[in-house]
């Protein structure tokens, strides 16, 4: 293929599945929505434009340098300030269990690699079968070889060894203090501006919940982001329900609430997006948000767009926290991650390092309505669960709220607007995956 075919054919392609599949971001509005497709249609057209370079003249390369150099891509898309892995190829293999298991030892890397090391070894073995039975090439500018089918059963044998040791890892026992946790949630959207009346209305359905929970014999309940749609701050509204629910109980609530402080004149202004430990006495802890997101929590490069598009940006952007310690709960440690934060497989491993034995993740889902956008965020976890050997707890606002194994077996999960909670033993362990002590050194193996 030439320059320019590889340039347009790489960037359109990319642009058009990722604007249909991220239309949910329009919620935001279409220029986040439209700017976001973008970006992945130029690194789509960047990355096969390289591919094309390295691969020229020799076709057996194609095996060596895609897989790396998509894995690089792929871990590329994770950093910085805007980073966005949504559509990272790994999360397309969530429930395939026996699979997955080799992202403890590299990641969801290690999954990219093995997924386009595997295509690039069909074709190549489909070229070669090709060619033996009309002498003519496909595609590739050279005759294959012997070299080709051996470089193609290569992939396959990799991937019948991951397999079996996906099997053999499903078969691993996990043994910690165990403990007693409930996840809920409501059946509604979220509002930015809630009447008192709806507010009233989804406080007597949380307290419910929290009855039931006691009822339940529950040690700690997880709810989702955005509790009651209002802020929290010291000697907050929130504090006081919270001490009035709770009171006279063993149990424990981990919620999620915008921390806010006041300012001179008396004004509540919101400052973090946080998750919160309470009982029936005090607030025991806070997690800060640290990773934003773009467009939705903060505008980045504010002050150059706002003059360049005539766009209702927002009135403020969150700040990105100072509290990530994790929390300490009857002497384990807790890792949180909020909302977007588990898109990113270093967020997972930060609270891993740090001693977190069990992970939580709080979010606002309800703002993507109907689209499948909820649904693949839940998946996400599934391999945050794995990369960590830890339990996985979710709570999502409006849905969907689910625990998850260390092996990434789904244990409990509320569908979509539904109101409920569910309740499951999970333990708590010491993270000692490959993983965790090592990090994302896969990508940067292929880098080199």
């Amino acid at each position: 293929f030439s320059f320019y075919e590889v340039l347009f054919g790489g960037f359109w392609f990319s642009f058009l599945f990722h604007l249909l599949l991220l239309r949910w971001v329009n919620t935001f509005g279409f220029i986040p929505w439209f700017v976001l497709s973008l970006a992945e249609g130029i690194g789509s057209s960047v990355f096969w434009l390289w591919l094309r370079r390295l691969v020229a003249g020799s076709p057996l390369r194609v095996a060596v340098f895609a897989p790396s150099l998509w894995v690089f891509y792929e871990y590329f898309r994770t950093l910085g300030d805007i980073g966005f892995p949504w559509t990272a190829l790994a999360y397309a293999t969530s429930t395939w269990l026996p699979f997955i298991q080799i992202s403890s030892c590299v990641g969801m890397y290690g999954c990219i690699f093995l997924i386009v090391l595997v295509n690039a070894s069909l074709f190549l073995l489909f070229h070669t079968i090709f060619f033996s039975l009309t002498q003519r090439r496909l595609l590739l500018p050279s005759y294959p070889t012997g070299l080709h089918l051996a470089y193609s059963l290569m992939g396959l044998v990799l991937f019948c060894a991951n397999y079996l040791y996906g099997i053999h890892k499903l078969n691993q026992e996990y043994k910690g203090a165990e403990v007693r946790i409930a996840v809920g949630q409501l059946k509604y959207q979220s509002s930015l501006q809630p009447s008192g009346e709806e507010i009233g209305r989804w406080a007597d359905e949380y307290r419910k919940i929290v009855e039931q929970a006691k009822a339940e014999d529950v040690e700690l309940l997880v709810l989702p982001e955005s509790f009651l749609e209002i802020p929290d701050y010291e000697n907050s509204s929130i504090e006081k329900i919270w001490k009035e629910w709770l009171r006279g109980s063993r149990m424990s609530v981990l919620y999620g609430a915008a921390w806010s402080v006041l300012n001179e004149k008396g004004e509540i202004t919101p400052v973090y997006v946080s998750y919160h430990l309470v009982d029936g006495k005090k607030r025991r802890g806070r997690v800060d948000k640290a990773r934003l997101v773009p467009f939705g929590e903060y505008v980045p490069l504010r002050s150059l767009l706002v003059r360049i598009f005539p766009y209702p940006w927002g009135q403020q952007d969150y700040q990105r926290g100072k509290a990530r310690k994790p929390l300490w709960w009857k002497n384990h440690r807790i890792g949180v991650l909020v909302c977007f934060e588990t898109l990113f497989p270093q967020d997972a491993r930060y609270w891993a390092v740090r001693g977190a034995e069990i992970l939580f993740s709080g979010t606002n889902s309800s703002w993507f309505g109907s689209s499948p956008a909820t649904e693949q965020m839940a998946k996400f976890e599934v391999f945050r669960a794995v990369e960590t050997g830890l339990y996985f707890v979710r709570a999502g606002t409006g849905g969907i709220s689910s625990i998850i194994h260390p092996s990434g077996k789904i244990l409990a999960w509320l569908p979509q607007f539904t109101t409920g909670f569910k309740v499951q033993n999970v333990h708590f362990l010491a993270s000692q995956t490959i993983y965790t002590l090592l990090g994302d050194w896969l990508p940067r193996l292929c880098l080199s």
